[in-house]
């Protein structure tokens, strides 16, 4: 078992972490399924969503990234991200796992550390309002919970487009949401970063 940055050399491996009722790694609620039915979400969606993922995230390209948790030749937990190149930042774009939160939690720690040794101490995620207060429950380690802050950035109306282009495409993958949803932002504290120097010569 490790966790490693997947390639497309991990596409079939991958498969079983996208179900019909799932997206971005939520079970959909009935009522929200109901929503993404009249929008067209099927067995095709689910297929263009799985086709996107495997195209964006696994082709090897400089700034989009996915790390799985492997075991046994399957992928049983992955995440997403975007690392920004014009902000020392980064995005948390998306989360797929078959349940075990300790394998997210692995996969968690290893983006953040991957993303600290490239001077990214802070990064954006977006999620349902409804469960703002259980984010940071799920699968931070004790670890990352006491070196990084938060605030919450702006709340954007359920069926509502984001004002905020990057934000549009990388947290919302432009879907008009049933659900009103937070966007927060994550930061290092300062006494645990190594530099705050950027710039070149």
């Amino acid at each position: 078992m490790s966790v490693i940055k997947l390639t497309s050399e991990h596409k079939d491996q991958i498969t079983d972490l996208f179900g019909f009722k799932k997206i971005m790694g939520s079970n959909v609620k009935s009522q929200e399924y109901e929503y993404f039915k009249s929008i067209g979400y099927n067995k095709d969606f689910v297929r263009m969503i799985f086709d996107n993922f495997c195209e964006t995230y696994l082709s090897n390209l400089n700034s989009f990234h996915a790390f799985g948790y492997v075991e046994d030749n399957i992928v049983k937990a992955t995440i997403s991200f975007y690392e920004c190149n014009d902000e020392p930042s980064w995005y948390y774009t998306g989360v797929f796992g078959s349940g075990n939160r300790d394998h997210l939690t692995q996969v968690f720690d290893k983006i953040i550390e991957y993303n600290e040794n490239n001077d990214r101490y802070k990064f954006f995620t977006s999620f349902n309002i409804d469960h703002a207060k259980l984010q940071r429950r799920l699968y931070w380690s004790k670890y990352n919970t006491e070196r990084y802050g938060y605030f919450d950035e702006y709340i954007l109306p359920k069926r509502t487009k984001c004002i905020y282009e990057k934000h549009w495409k990388l947290l919302f993958n432009q879907i008009l949401l049933p659900n009103d949803s937070v966007v927060r932002c994550n930061y290092l504290k300062p006494e645990f970063r190594r530099t705050t120097i950027a710039g070149n010569i």
